[in-house]
């Protein structure tokens, strides 16, 4: 029970696209946002990819016929661009910092009110230092996947698509190679990732045992004094915490 319980939080990032329906939950609310944010995106790949084919024009056509008044042109051309991405890139981060403190805080209250309405039950079955913890942890991993994560896979696949399209232009084969390349470091990359995916599962349990702990020794503090348990106490401190760093490590 306890696993199936601790599957619904474990949220990886293949999991993003099939559970975008309940992300959009969130995310509807700032949709106009979001959608201006992807115009950014689109916007500054498309600066970003033309300077290169520019730069490639002038080496093969401008500079032979010695045409200076185009090459002004063109490096003025060129300057903006890099000016413009420059001001979109920073309205981008603050934009992205905006929308994921803004998720986090609504995901937060849906998540407390519906703690609220729990049994009794439900918290006699449960350490309150692992629901600490998935307030924390797991409210920050959906909150950066409905913002942060999202766009970082937007941008990827704006950058991925941009960058093919120049490669196919200058060099078929060039293009071939590198997508093997690709296909290659993804395949080891996912074999590496689900290797350590129960390590993962397991520090995030070892976390909340501690951080149940703690809540429990600080809660009853004058107890632990009265019979004078600190060095106890600070030694299963120090065992669990030891516990916590050998399963992250």
């Amino acid at each position: 029970m306890k696993d199936k319980d601790h599957n619904k939080y474990d949220i990886s990032y293949r999991q993003m696209i099939t559970r975008m329906p309940k992300l959009y939950k969130f995310m509807s609310k700032y949709k106009w946002l979001i959608l201006g944010l992807a115009f950014f995106d689109v916007i500054s790949n498309l600066l970003i990819t033309l300077p290169p084919l520019i730069i490639q024009y002038c080496v093969d056509e401008v500079i032979p016929l010695k045409d200076f008044s185009s090459m002004n042109i063109f490096f003025f051309v060129i300057t903006m661009m890099y000016l413009v991405y420059s001001g979109l890139f920073l309205g981008h981060i603050y934009i992205r910092w905006y929308l994921q403190y803004n998720i986090r805080k609504d995901i937060r209250e849906k998540l407390f009110n519906a703690l609220l309405l729990k049994s009794p039950v439900f918290y006699a079955k449960r350490v309150s230092g692992e629901i600490t913890s998935r307030m924390n942890n797991d409210v920050g991993s959906v909150s950066y996947l409905a913002s942060d994560a999202f766009f970082d896979f937007f941008n990827a696949f704006l950058k991925v698509a941009f960058s093919l399209t120049m490669l196919v232009y200058l060099s078929w084969k060039i293009t071939l190679a590198i997508v093997i390349l690709i296909l290659l470091q993804y395949f080891f990359v996912t074999i590496i990732m689900n290797f350590f995916k129960k390590y993962r599962k397991r520090t995030s349990e070892k976390w909340g045992r501690l951080l149940g702990y703690l809540q429990e020794v600080l809660s009853n503090i004058k107890i632990v004094m009265a019979f004078g348990n600190e060095n106890y106490e600070a030694s299963r401190h120090l065992r669990k915490s030891r516990e916590y760093i050998k399963d992250s490590i």
